[in-house]
């Protein structure tokens, strides 16, 4: 073998503590010395360590209950724990889905009767986010498991309501004395403000009937009016549902459907085979909104 041994070498070290955010080195190098502290042979690349995220506990996320109507504000509140201490000067960024809760330029953050700095910002179609400066204690660092708090005043509630919410609430606590600012601790799942929104209430609803057209199987027109208290979103659409037996369709004649200026609108109904009309929606009853 030409002279040459080669023996396998094997050290445990420690203990160190990782790095407080979610990273991967740069390479290590790793060198071996004579007595003289000759180098004999190394290696610089190839080694590296990597750490991962911990996790955040949301232990509530709620919406005012007197305030849950669809498109009114309403205050906000989450409040969450860590896992891992944050240095001073750590963030703590918050993404939240637009089809939870909205904002505009009167919302504000507190920390109980604290006003926070907080800008937003929107992140796509379909989330926006804040990035907070830690307050857990002001100057210092925050010890792991802090428990934190954080209210959103003047939120708007979102026009409309999913039967269904697959988005969640995520919430990033942030190194930013670390290169690239990596994440210390996150949750990205499953965090749903409660208590569920509910519809709004139509005012001033009136319906006229074509008093010329009261006999028995003659064909008539309904006018029927209502205010909205909340904004309809552009593409908005609305649905009629009658009792049975009320209204029948005319097998020889469409339902036409027209707005206050008269002008047609798109108008889809459902109807039995005895032409018993169950529903009526008119598809685009707003279609820029209104």
């Amino acid at each position: 073998m030409n002279g040459y041994q080669y023996n396998a070498h094997f050290y445990k070290v420690g203990t160190f503590q990782n790095p407080l955010g979610a990273l991967t080195t740069s390479s290590w190098s790793l060198r071996v010395y004579d007595s003289g502290n000759n180098i004999i042979m190394q290696t610089t690349s190839g080694i590296t360590a990597t750490t991962t995220v911990n996790s955040i506990s949301v232990t509530s996320s709620t919406r005012n209950s007197d305030t849950k109507t669809v498109g009114i504000r309403s205050e906000y509140y989450i409040t969450f724990t860590t896992s891992t201490r944050m240095l001073s000067g750590s963030t703590i960024m918050f993404k939240f889905p637009k089809d939870q809760i909205l904002y505009d330029s009167t919302t504000t953050c507190y920390n109980g009767a604290t006003n926070l700095a907080c800008t937003f910002t929107n992140v796509d179609s379909n989330y926006f986010q804040t990035e907070i400066t830690q307050w857990c204690n002001t100057g210092g660092e925050c010890a792991a498991s802090s428990s934190i708090s954080l209210t959103l005043k003047q939120a708007i509630n979102p026009g409309w309501i999913l039967t269904t919410y697959t988005s969640s609430v995520s919430i990033f606590t942030i190194n930013n004395a670390l290169t690239g600012s990596p994440t210390i601790d996150q949750v990205t799942s499953n965090v749903k403000f409660s208590p569920s929104l509910i519809p709004g209430t139509l005012t001033n609803i009136n319906v006229l009937k074509d008093a010329t057209t009261n006999k028995v199987g003659e064909s008539t027109t309904y006018t029927l009016s209502f205010t909205v208290v909340t904004v309809v979103p552009a593409g908005g659409q609305v649905k009629f549902t009658f009792p049975s037996k009320a209204l029948y369709k005319d097998s020889s004649t469409a339902i036409v459907c027209k707005d206050s200026a008269v002008v047609t609108k798109t108008c889809t109904s459902v109807a039995d085979s005895t032409n018993n009309v169950s529903t009526l929606t008119i598809t685009d009853a707003c279609t820029s909104g209104c």
